[in-house]
């Protein structure tokens, strides 16, 4: 990796919004990080809590870290999107990784995945996940696929692999040269707008394979844990995006295609369960063409939900859902 010194400088973003429970953790691990050339980007998306204050009393106890560490201030709130867009907008790091401040990764991270992107001259290293549960904690390697781009690609593109942008490291040149952005405004699956295109750009990625981020699931104000109707709204301007961005590149056709049909089966049952306005999300989603060649993509009840919709037998898949969910529930409970 000629282009690079070999401790290059890495640019940490971190969007910050709500957080005054976790960040202070999250604050500690970015801090206390064995890798020393940071430069650690937080983006106050108009937070109305203390976090930003508990963000300055950690900094108080790593004085050597405070002249890499920066706040920006939006004067209003923008969303996640519009906070990741902020960072990287300001960083200036050779590369640059993304870490939500209800989360925090291993003090290792970094080195870790630096190591991995001096030795082998890669433009994307990928981690494993620890999934932080109230009860557990899950390790989890299904990030850590086949390095080949345009496998990758599709496999990110039909949610085979996950699509979040944290617990990866990115040379910051394949956003600055392909003008790749976080689309404004969009808090649901603003991920999945930028990764695929990301890995598209790259000429090789690689893995660390061991779980090295933290990612935390009992966070119930996190952007991320509500559905709302304008989770579906931010899936299908997102979802437009990712069409318009490889519309000149049909290996992926069919990988979006199964992409918008696993969106629309959980639309269904997310809808079903909760009593909302069809109509309203059939309006969204559309009317999808389920093929029966893309059964082994789906599991059972996807697939009895997506076929059920396809012969507008609407009714029957409301009935389906309710059901299920109640069977569901009473084997829960048996246990």
């Amino acid at each position: 990796m000629n282009q690079f010194y070999s401790k290059p400088k890495v640019s940490i973003v971190v969007p910050v919004f709500g957080v005054e429970k976790y960040i202070e953790r999250c604050c500690i691990s970015l801090f206390s990080q064995t890798y020393e050339n940071l430069e650690i980007i937080f983006v106050d998306d108009k937070t109305e809590d203390s976090s930003i204050q508990k963000l300055n009393t950690v900094l108080e106890k790593f004085a050597h870290r405070k002249s890499q560490v920066s706040v920006i201030h939006h004067q209003e709130n923008k969303g996640l999107s519009s906070a990741r867009e902020t960072g990287i907008q300001a960083a200036t790091g050779d590369f640059i990784t993304h870490v939500d401040s209800d989360d925090f990764i291993e003090t290792d991270f970094i080195e870790n995945c630096i190591q991995e992107a001096i030795e082998k001259d890669l433009d994307i290293v990928i981690a494993g996940t620890w999934h932080e549960y109230t009860d557990k904690k899950i390790a989890d390697l299904s990030a850590c696929q086949s390095s080949d781009i345009t496998t990758y690609t599709k496999n990110v593109i039909a949610h085979n692999t996950p699509s979040c942008i944290w617990g990866k490291v990115f040379k910051t040149s394949l956003y600055k040269e392909n003008d790749i952005h976080c689309i404004p405004g969009i808090s649901y699956g603003e991920d999945y707008a930028v990764l695929p295109k990301l890995v598209h750009a790259a000429k090789k990625i690689g893995f660390v394979q061991k779980p090295l981020y933290h990612y935390v699931h009992y966070n119930s104000g996190s952007f991320t844990n509500k559905f709302k109707w304008k989770n579906l709204e931010d899936l299908m301007i997102v979802e437009q995006n990712i069409r318009k961005y490889f519309s000149n590149t049909p290996d992926f056709a069919q990988d979006i295609e199964i992409s918008h049909l696993k969106w629309t089966a959980w639309t269904l049952r997310r809808i079903y369960e909760t009593d909302s306005d069809e109509q309203r999300a059939f309006s969204l989603i559309g009317k999808p063409r389920y093929k029966f060649r893309y059964f082994r993509y789906f599991g059972i009840n996807h697939n009895i939900l997506l076929i059920l919709y396809q012969l507008r037998l609407n009714v029957l898949a409301k009935l389906y859902v309710k059901i299920s969910k109640r069977l569901i529930g009473k084997y829960i409970r048996k246990k």
